[in-house]
This record gives structure tokens, C-alpha cells and sequence, in this order.
């Protein structure tokens, strides 16, 4: 595989939020290689546990992140002051699959993003809760399907 080319110190960037594995309270997040270790200094700042994601695909040049959800709008917060950092560029930025490209994204338009990524969270929590119901019990346990 090519190395990737470092962005330009003016150039354009990609934040692109999403939810993470079910049960697991985070998010996923996906931002511009060349930014993502500022993006993961801002979440931590506000107190936030940030891991480093491998997705195996076959495109996009984008770095994840793992981000905890923390308490008080910390994950908006972070994202607000990162954009702060960045004003004047081209923002590509969203929930997967709803991504808009523009400049100056307000804290209104990051807690909007971040609550859409949250309810389709939930719905991911539930429809895993709901197929684990169904699945038969496992030989060693007490007729309790697994939850792992």
C-alpha cells in the first residue's frame, strides 16, 4: 500500500461520526489523517477515553478514532473547539451517510449530528438486544442466552 500523502496545513478536512460496536457507549469517529491526533487532543482535554480504531476497507483515507461517550455534551464540546481551531476551511461533516461540506459549523449543528448518531445507537443496542433474546441458550449456563 502507497503512504499516505500528508494534507496541505491549509487544506480541507472530513469529520464524519457514527456509531460505535453495540453495548459499547462510543462513538466512532472519522476524521482527516493529518488531524486526527488534534481531534483525539481535544476530545482528551475534555476528559474523554480515545482509542484507535483498525477498519480493514477497501477506500477512503479517513483515520477512526474510538471516542467514549462522556457526560455534560463532552463529545460536543470537544468537536466545537476543534472546529474553532479550523475556521475559514471546508468542513465536510456529519453522521454517516449525511455528511454536508461547509464552513463555520455551529455547536447547535454538532449536538444536532451528535444526537442523530446517538438514536441510531440506540436502535443498534436494541435490535443486538432483541436478537439476543432469540438465540437459544447455551449449554453451560442457567437458560440465559449470551450477551458477549
Amino acid at each position: 500500500m502507497a503512504p499516505r500523502p500528508e494534507p496541505a496545513e491549509n487544506s480541507n478536512l472530513t469529520l464524519q461520526i457514527g456509531p460505535g460496536h453495540p453495548g459499547q457507549s462510543e462513538f466512532d469517529v472519522r476524521v482527516s489523517p493529518g488531524h486526527a491526533n488534534e481531534l483525539r487532543e481535544c476530545f482528551e482535554a475534555e476528559g474523554l477515553h480515545v482509542s484507535n480504531v483498525i477498519e480493514l476497507s477497501a477506500g477512503g483515507w479517513l483515520e477512526v478514532l474510538a471516542v467514549s461517550l462522556g457526560t455534560g455534551g463532552a463529545v460536543s464540546v470537544a468537536i466545537t473547539k476543534f472546529f474553532e481551531r479550523h475556521k475559514g476551511k471546508k468542513i465536510t461533516f456529519g453522521a454517516e451517510g449525511k455528511v454536508e461540506t461547509m464552513e463555520g459549523y455551529s455547536a447547535k449543528d454538532v449536538q444536532q449530528v451528535l444526537d442523530d448518531v446517538a438514536q441510531r445507537q440506540r436502535e443498534t443496542d436494541q435490535t443486538w438486544a432483541d436478537m439476543l433474546k432469540r438465540l437459544p441458550p447455551r449449554p453451560d449456563t442457567d437458560d440465559k442466552p449470551s450477551t458477549t
